[in-house]
C-alpha cells in the first residue's frame, strides 16, 4: 500500500478504502486510570490492520511476596519527603509497608485510592488539594501527573522490551536477555 502522498502510513478502512494515517504513527495506548486499580493496554498498527480487536495489556504485574500475575496495579503512589517519585502499585504498597514496619513512615508521602477523593467538592479545580495517609496536603495535579507520567513511562519500557525480543527472535538472535545487556535498553523501536 501507498502512502498517498501524505507521507503517513496507509491501512484498509472498515469499507476497503485505502486510509492514510497522516501522524505516520505505528502504534496507540490507553490508560486506565482506576480508584482502585490501573494498568494499560496498546496495539500496533500492523496489528490492528489484520484484527482491530487485537491489544496487548501489561501482564508483569506482580502482586507481593505470592508472586501473583496482575493485568492491573493498585492505584497507589509514594513520593519521598521531597514529594519526588519513589514507587507506583504493587511496589509502592510493598515499600511502603517495609517503612511502617521500621517506623520510617513519616518521612514518606502515601496516596491511596486518591481519585475517589476528586469526588468529594461541589467543584473542580485546578487547585483541589489532597491529603496523603497522614492528612498532609499536595496538590491533586501534582499527584495525578507524577502517576500518570509513571504509567506512561512503563508502557514505553514494555513496548521497547517486547518490541527489541519480537526483533531479536525474527533475525535469529538467540541472545534475547533484554535485562542484562544495558546497551540494548535504548533500542530504537521506530527503526525498521
Amino acid at each position: 500500500m501507498g502512502t498517498g502522498g501524505y507521507g503517513g502510513m496507509a491501512t484498509k478502512g472498515s469499507h476497503g478504502r485505502e486510509r492514510i494515517s497522516k501522524s505516520g504513527k505505528v502504534l496507540v495506548a490507553a490508560i486506565h486510570f482506576g480508584t482502585t486499580f490501573s494498568g494499560y493496554a496498546y496495539s500496533f498498527n500492523h496489528d490492528y490492520e489484520v484484527d482491530p480487536t487485537k491489544m496487548a495489556a501489561n501482564t508483569s504485574w506482580v502482586a507481593g511476596s505470592a508472586g501473583l500475575m496482575s493485568l492491573k496495579t493498585p492505584t497507589i503512589l509514594l513520593l519521598n519527603n521531597k514529594k519526588h517519585f519513589v514507587a507506583f502499585g504493587y511496589e509502592a504498597e510493598e515499600q511502603y509497608s517495609e517503612k511502617v514496619a521500621d517506623e520510617d513512615q513519616k518521612n514518606y508521602y502515601y496516596y491511596r485510592r486518591f481519585k475517589l477523593l476528586l469526588y468529594k467538592g461541589d467543584h473542580l479545580t485546578r487547585d483541589v488539594m489532597i491529603p496523603d495517609d497522614k492528612g498532609r496536603l499536595m496538590s491533586a495535579l501534582q499527584v495525578f501527573s507524577i502517576s500518570i507520567e509513571y504509567l506512561r513511562k512503563h508502557v514505553m519500557e514494555t513496548i521497547n522490551k517486547r518490541y527489541y525480543l519480537f526483533y531479536k527472535m525474527a533475525v535469529g538472535d538467540d541472545d534475547n536477555d533484554y535485562d542484562n545487556n544495558d546497551d540494548d535498553k535504548n533500542f530504537d523501536y521506530d527503526r525498521e
